[in-house]
């Protein structure tokens, strides 16, 4: 059902982007991917296909190394995320 509330995985998505301070555009530079993507994904219109996750992955995996290892790491249901991950987007030591 799209447009009805966020895919869970948005939600990793949008804090990995803050974090690293970039807006959806630079994310979409960066990702070679365009901001519409970025946004209906954020929004949870739509969820992320194989080529939008593999970017993305690609993308934080660069800037952030220590924390995205894996997709699972951005992509993982925000109910059921890694404790290391969301410990370090929130800045608490594990």
């Amino acid at each position: 059902m799209k447009g009805k509330g966020r895919f869970p995985e948005q939600t990793l998505l949008v804090a990995f982007r803050d974090r690293a301070g970039w807006t959806q555009q630079d994310v979409a530079d960066r990702a070679k991917l365009s901001k519409c993507s970025i946004s209906n994904v954020e929004s949870g219109y739509s969820r992320p296909g194989s080529i939008v996750k593999k970017r993305l992955f690609e993308l934080f995996s660069m800037k952030f190394p220590d924390e995205v290892k894996t997709m699972d790491d951005i992509f993982l249901p925000a109910m059921f995320p890694k404790k290391n991950t969301m410990a370090r987007l929130v800045n608490i030591e594990t």
